[in-house]
């Protein structure tokens, strides 16, 4: 059961974060922070979701994850008011890679309740 809400929330966690990236700027939810925090932090959780709900294909979370971040980057050119650029692809991600490593932290200390 855990799983399946695990699994639920990652991919509510990419809907949501496809909306923020190709929604025109006047929509995209901000913070009062650097847009490379927000960023970070949102593929981040996207990386470590993903890397908690799919266990026995964690290579393939991996690449296909960091692929999402970067195809994210690129649609950016298509959509209104919005830009993609190499370095904000890069930022992104090594922040999913990042949220990754930190969800397999979290799991050995935490302990697998699956």
């Amino acid at each position: 059961m855990l799983t399946l809400i695990i699994r639920w929330a990652a991919w509510t966690v990419l809907a949501a974060t496809i909306v923020a990236s190709l929604a025109p700027i006047e929509f995209r939810p901000s913070l009062d922070t650097a847009e490379n925090l927000e960023r970070t932090v949102a593929f981040a959780v996207l990386g470590g979701v993903f890397w908690l709900a799919y266990p026995e294909r964690r290579g393939l979370v991996l690449v296909l994850v960091v692929s999402a971040a970067g195809l994210l980057e690129m649609l950016q050119a298509f959509a209104p008011s919005r830009h993609g650029h190499v370095d904000e692809a890069f930022v992104k991600a090594a922040a999913v890679a990042l949220g990754c490593a930190g969800a397999e932290v979290a799991k050995k200390i935490g302990g697998d309740r699956r």
